[in-house]
């Protein structure tokens, strides 16, 4: 799995925690990683992919063409390479490049994306979540799953019990409401500090 850089750094997050309390992340996985491009790949043939080739060029400095899609870049783009400044996700987009992925599969990696793309396996995934948990860069996470019919029950099924045996996901809740699991006090009606009411 590609190590995360620029907008997805766990860097940039810890700086930023305090104004963001949680992460978002896309998870794609299967039992490897190749199975995880594979669909990624077959969810951008929905897209405009000559769009993203070109959006792709842009970050990268490279006036990049729809018709080499399927092939990595050339050594004349890879030495002309230069990230976008601009744009935050280019630097990590530049690094899926030089591993040598094809174009089509260096998108399928979500380095388009505005936020981090972990296509891989279940463990991985949750490698990444922990990684980023353990750093302080969140409290907890925003799941994108990009599949629902399924994705949903695999990330369940998959990942959570890989969060719960390092003992970073619980396994039984406080109570029995959503306000007792959230931990948030028992209230009846407008909470007071918005009435202006004494408490």
């Amino acid at each position: 799995m590609t190590n995360l850089q620029s907008y997805t750094d766990l860097d940039v997050y810890v700086r930023h925690a305090q104004a963001a309390e949680r992460g978002k992340i896309q998870t794609t996985f299967f039992t490897d990683t190749p199975a995880a491009l594979d669909h990624r790949r077959f969810l951008d043939e929905s897209v405009d992919l000559d769009q993203r080739v070109r959006h792709l060029g842009a970050m990268l400095g490279l006036s990049l063409d729809p018709a080499q899609l399927d092939e990595p870049l050339t050594a004349d783009q890879l030495t002309r390479l230069r990230p976008s400044p601009l744009d935050p996700r280019s630097p990590r987009a530049a690094a899926v490049a030089r591993e040598g992925w094809s174009v089509r599969d260096v998108i399928a990696h979500g380095v388009l994306d505005y936020h981090p793309v972990v296509p891989g396996t279940a463990a991985e995934v949750a490698d990444h979540m922990q990684a980023w948990f353990d750093a302080g860069a969140c409290d907890g996470f925003s799941l994108a799953i990009d599949s629902y019919h399924d994705g949903i029950d695999a990330f369940v099924d998959h990942v959570v019990p890989i969060l719960q045996d390092r003992g970073i996901y619980h396994r039984d809740y406080e109570g029995s409401t959503l306000r007792e699991h959230l931990g948030v006090p028992a209230q009846y009606g407008m909470d007071p500090s918005l009435t202006g009411a004494p408490q």
